[in-house]
């Protein structure tokens, strides 16, 4: 049988505001921990929240809610890092990873985030949807004149050099358009 591990991740970044549900407290964050640590998550995942107001990377909270956890339950904890600072840039990596580093000197982290710095950020708005579509027109040769047509049921390939066209891929392409 295949071992399967859960996560179970508490809250997220953005308070009470848009996540109304969230446990924003120290004590209301390990009672959540706690809660799904015994019915089955095998790692939970925290942002640090101190008294209800915005989310805190102050290491200090982090290891209340850890050691919180930990008193009741064997569970790795992990917390979050921060994103994009107040001016929508991301943070500096030492001031991003500091907590990291504090919690981890305390021997409170078995597990945690690993961000290679590939992930990209935007603050644009989505692009609204065209009312109206205009219609596709695939065109391609017709056999032996060097003009173009409409193909409206595009069903065979255009027809390319006998030895790319006998190809094993070709073929597998043919047979499943036929």
């Amino acid at each position: 049988m295949r071992k399967v591990w859960i996560e179970a991740a508490l809250n997220g970044p953005w308070s009470r505001a848009l996540q109304p549900g969230i446990p924003d407290t120290i004590e209301a964050i390990v009672a959540e921990g706690i809660a799904c640590a015994e019915a089955g998550a095998a790692i939970i995942h925290t942002h640090a929240y101190d008294g209800g107001g915005p989310q805190t990377f102050d290491w200090q909270v982090y290891a209340r809610i850890i050691e919180g956890i930990r008193a009741k339950i064997d569970v790795p904890v992990y917390p979050s890092i921060p994103g994009l600072d107040a001016r929508g840039n991301v943070a500096d990596p030492k001031a991003r990873f500091a907590h990291i580093e504090r919690l981890a000197e305390r021997g409170l982290l078995e597990f945690a985030v690993v961000d290679p710095g590939s992930v990209n950020f935007t603050l644009t708005r989505p692009r609204r949807r065209r009312s109206r579509r205009r219609p596709i027109s695939i065109r391609r040769p017709i056999s032996g004149t060097g003009s173009t047509s409409p193909d409206a049921t595009a069903s065979t390939p255009p027809s390319r050099s006998t030895s790319r066209a006998s190809s094993a891929p070709a073929q597998r392409w043919r047979a499943r358009a036929a």
